[in-house]
């Protein structure tokens, strides 16, 4: 399954190794049974280009290649495959199945995301964050919701952010976001109303963006500073609800926090003991209030 994913998010890619992606996953059931002078005489390609393209999606060579594209092949006969992200209960469905069908969801929508991602890209975003003077999230309907909880998180670690629309004044935010903040923008289309103008503002600034997104394509992501891609299954509009992209986003901002947290593991695990002790025992207690 996972490299299939891979094979979906070509960043930095020729065209010749996106023509061969294409080619492999368009005629997967073929290509699995292919030897390396086959499939290059069907691509039109020759034996090292293919070796290359291997060693770029992480593989030693073609052998471990075939081996991850065999096991994807199986794995996509199986239950997760099969989750439709845009409905994935039928009406026939009893409870358990619904369930199950969104658990598998779930699981399926996180093994997508984490194939999609790049350490580097991971640790550059955790860097703009601690080095940001103020971070302002840009985020509407579902994904301000995530946007909250991430809020919510770095708070507890004294980061403190901005909801750039919670006044309906994102327009006023954007003016006067500096280059010694971050902005982290939220859209799974990639197409929000204003963000491509406000991302254009930020990079003629000089200010350091983030952009979590589901388009390969968006110009919010040709022109952040770190992108973070999650390709989903999941159309724009035609959908029971925006289940895998917003699975999707809450994995990625709780993975970019964890990343925060522990590089000061030690520093936050003795804050949280203080705070702790504080909100239970100390003068923000309820207790404290109660005997005074």
């Amino acid at each position: 399954m996972l490299i299939l994913d891979k094979l979906k998010n070509l960043e930095g890619f020729t065209n010749t190794e996106k023509y061969l992606a294409h080619y492999i996953n368009d005629h997967l059931e073929t290509v699995i049974t292919l030897n390396i002078e086959q499939l290059a005489e069907r691509t039109h390609m020759s034996h090292s280009s293919i070796v290359r393209f291997a060693k770029k999606l992480g593989y030693n060579g073609f052998k471990t290649f075939k081996l991850a594209l065999l096991e994807a092949f199986h794995s996509k006969q199986h239950t997760l495959d099969t989750i439709d992200a845009n409905f994935p209960f039928q009406e026939s469905d009893d409870s358990l199945e619904v369930a199950e069908n969104i658990s598998n969801l779930y699981i399926n929508t996180i093994k997508r995301t984490q194939a999609q991602l790049s350490k580097k890209k991971l640790n550059d975003a955790v860097d703009l964050i601690l080095k940001a003077k103020k971070i302002f999230l840009f985020a509407r309907g579902d994904s301000q919701i995530r946007a909250r909880s991430f809020q919510n998180k770095l708070m507890k670690i004294s980061i403190f952010s901005f909801i750039a629309e919670e006044y309906a004044d994102e327009s006023w935010i954007a003016a006067n976001v500096t280059d010694e903040d971050c902005a982290i923008f939220l859209s799974y289309s990639g197409e929000t109303p204003f963000y491509d103008q406000f991302i254009q503002h930020f990079f003629d600034q000089g200010i350091s963006t983030i952009v979590l997104t589901g388009n390969t394509n968006s110009r919010l992501k040709q022109m952040a500073t770190v992108s973070l891609v999650s390709v989903q299954e999941e159309l724009s509009f035609f959908k029971i609800g925006t289940f895998a992209s917003q699975i999707s986003f809450e994995y990625l901002l709780d993975t970019l926090f964890s990343l925060i947290y522990s590089r000061n593991y030690t520093k936050h695990l003795i804050d949280l003991t203080e705070k702790n002790e504080l909100l239970n025992k100390g003068t923000l207690s309820h207790k404290y209030e109660k005997n005074n």
